[in-house]
């Protein structure tokens, strides 16, 4: 028979045991992490990253066996540059953005403490990344590693502060001078941009552009003939900035953004331009009254910002046309008197 000190000290053995066994995995498997997309779906910081792998259709590649190693881009990385205006650029452009996603992925398991400066890693896209080691601190590319070594049940995750993108998609993404080069009709609004020296600042962001067609712009010569020539010139720099300013945001403001009915915005010029979204048809105009413009292709984005092509050009209402011009009485110059409801 057992003496009572035994059995005490067998049963403290037994307790410590099974305490034992449940930390380091036993009693059911309820510490199973969960697949890298179950990550990446439970982890706060990486909500955007969830719904782009989703928007990608690369859950089901990251549910797989693997394993994979993915770096996984926080919300304030998807967050710049641009405040999000690249990332809602991807999430319209599905292809361009699954190679962003699979430029983050790689096959295997690798832990932060197997990295090694000058390392080249080749991901799941084919392109490779580089791997920076300092004091501690792992970069990949230019991205920090924040957070590293959050296993998976197929792989681990390694939060980076940056998004990576790869070349060959990086000359692809265009900026909003770039998506303005894109449109077969806005050839005079490039013109007009070179000519006032406005790439730049177009580049910059984010931004909306209320970007008028080659029809609009002709309007100019037909209220003035030779307005827009006028405007063109080097003398007249600053007028030809002060109208292309007053069709800027210094915010991306897409369709989805604007509430029905009428709102005030503010122009990169200065003044307020009025927008109205019109709940019946969803048609956007801009600017006052029956001289408003239509916005007649709406929402083509850019990695800093969107562009929304309308029929009018906007003027300010400080405007003063060079060389004695007659100033259009609206604050838009026109060929029609009334505008058409567009959708958009």
């Amino acid at each position: 028979m057992m003496s009572p000190k035994a059995a005490y000290l067998l049963g403290i053995a037994l307790l410590s045991s099974a305490a034992l066994l449940q930390g380091c995995g036993g009693g059911g498997g309820d510490d199973d992490p969960g697949t890298i997309p179950d990550i990446a779906g439970k982890t706060p910081e990486l909500s955007t990253l969830d719904a782009a792998l989703t928007a990608a259709k690369l859950v089901s590649t990251l549910e797989g066996k693997g394993p994979f190693t993915v770096f996984a881009p926080s919300n304030d990385a998807f967050n710049e540059p641009f405040k999000g205006a690249q990332t809602k650029y991807l999430l319209n452009n599905i292809d361009q953005l699954t190679e962003v996603l699979k430029y983050h992925v790689t096959s295997g398991a690798v832990m932060s403490d197997q990295l090694s400066t000058g390392e080249k890693i080749t991901m799941l896209n084919n392109a490779t990344t580089l791997v920076t080691v300092s004091d501690g601190t792992v970069k990949i590319n230019d991205a920090t590693v924040t957070k590293a070594d959050v296993k998976a049940s197929n792989g681990v995750v390694h939060i980076i502060d940056k998004v990576l993108i790869p070349d060959s998609i990086a000359l692809q993404m265009p900026d909003i001078p770039g998506v303005v080069t894109q449109q077969a009709k806005c050839t005079k609004l490039l013109a007009a941009v070179t000519a006032a020296d406005l790439g730049a600042v177009l580049s910059s962001g984010p931004l909306t552009l209320f970007a008028p067609t080659d029809n609009a712009f002709a309007a100019l010569d037909t209220q003035d003939p030779g307005l827009l020539t006028k405007l063109l010139k080097p003398e007249n720099k600053e007028k030809l900035q002060q109208i292309l300013k007053f069709h800027v945001l210094s915010s991306e403001v897409t369709t989805a953004d604007l509430k029905d009915g009428e709102q005030q915005v503010t122009t990169l010029e200065g003044e307020d331009v009025d927008v109205s979204k019109i709940a019946s048809s969803g048609a956007v105009q801009v600017g006052d009254g029956e001289n408003a413009a239509n916005v007649v292709l709406a929402d083509q984005y850019a990695v800093n910002g969107v562009v929304h092509l309308i029929d009018k050009v906007l003027v300010p209402k400080g405007f003063v046309p060079p060389t004695g011009a007659m100033r259009s009485k609206a604050n838009t110059f026109s060929l029609e008197n009334k505008p058409k409801a567009v959708m958009v």
